[in-house]
């Protein structure tokens, strides 16, 4: 630019361009215990959250908003185990009342991470916005929302990482519903702008993900079915009763079969799950004979912090 200018030439200002993420695909990189080589960049120690399994095909170097530096390793490992042929299976039901109700009884609180950290953030960002435009304390006080935000999210990962990892333990047909969170929560009104934000912050869609690729990994399956009248058909006959969102108890008119809404929610799921396996009557070993659905594909990274850049 400097040379155009020179003859005369009119020229713009040269635009930075920050680069929030470098990636080292086969070569470039080395790592011995937790010591990392990166070429053009040199040695550095990391905090490695795991050992590395299998043999290193990728490391992205991230470098987030609340300024901090991440290394993610990406490696090759064996194939998937064998599909179990185990009969122990569980329906879910993931609502607000709390995270979840599963067929055995089974209810996970829901952790409600923004709503905790409402007034933290809320103040953060009240004197963000007040901070001079470029100036000093608008940069730091910046990073000190992002780091808020970082908070929540670890939170939140921790306890999905948490509850999936019960599930996937525990059992070796997982049923849940096929849930579409963005019609759900743009057809909410106005005035239930709090549930809106109550979905999202349960993260369903990450949780049915993390569920998928842990029992993708261990050979269990994972059952996706339709959520229509889940909550309102009873389980005990079939019987279809509406229910308003305050009524929290399942009670059929025709059988009197009366439990939790959400428990009788959680059974549906699995006697549709079951259906779509083979048949009603059928065991979960005769179950297993018929067409599984195709596990993930999503597999997690291994991700690292590294203590000194």
């Amino acid at each position: 630019l400097r040379k155009l200018k020179e003859q005369g030439r009119k020229v713009g200002k040269l635009r930075k361009k920050w680069v929030h993420s470098m990636i080292y695909e086969q070569t470039g990189f080395k790592l011995t215990g937790n010591r990392l080589w990166l070429s053009k960049i040199g040695e550095m120690r990391i905090e490695l959250s795991r050992p590395v399994p299998g043999r290193i095909k990728q490391i992205v170097i991230k470098h987030t908003k609340a300024h901090k530096w991440f290394v993610a390793i990406i490696s090759e490992t064996p194939d998937t185990p064998e599909p179990t042929t185990g009969t122990r299976a569980v329906g879910i039901d993931l609502n607000l009342e709390n995270f979840s109700t599963d067929t055995d009884g089974t209810v996970f609180p829901h952790p409600y991470n923004v709503r905790k950290a409402a007034k933290r953030l809320g103040r953060a960002q009240r004197r963000l916005s007040r901070a001079v435009d470029g100036s000093r304390n608008r940069r730091k006080q910046r990073v000190r929302v992002a780091r808020i935000h970082e908070q929540v999210e670890n939170r939140r990962n921790d306890f999905l990482h948490k509850w999936s990892r019960y599930y996937v333990d525990h059992y070796d047909l997982i049923a849940l519903e096929h849930l579409n969170i963005k019609p759900m929560v743009e057809s909410l009104d106005a005035k239930l702008r709090g549930r809106s934000q109550s979905i999202l912050d349960a993260a369903w869609y990450k949780a049915r993900e993390f569920i998928r690729y842990k029992a993708a990994n261990a050979g269990k399956y994972v059952h996706l079915i339709d959520p229509a009248y889940t909550t309102q058909d009873c389980f005990l006959c079939g019987h279809r009763e509406k229910k308003d969102l305050w009524q929290r108890t399942h009670f059929c008119p025709v059988c009197g079969y009366t439990v939790p809404r959400d428990l009788n929610a959680a059974q549906n799921i699995l006697k549709r799950a079951s259906v779509g396996w083979g048949t009603p009557e059928s065991t979960l070993v005769e179950i297993r004979t018929s067409t599984p659905p195709s596990p993930a594909v999503h597999v997690p990274v291994n991700e690292t912090r590294i203590s000194r850049l």
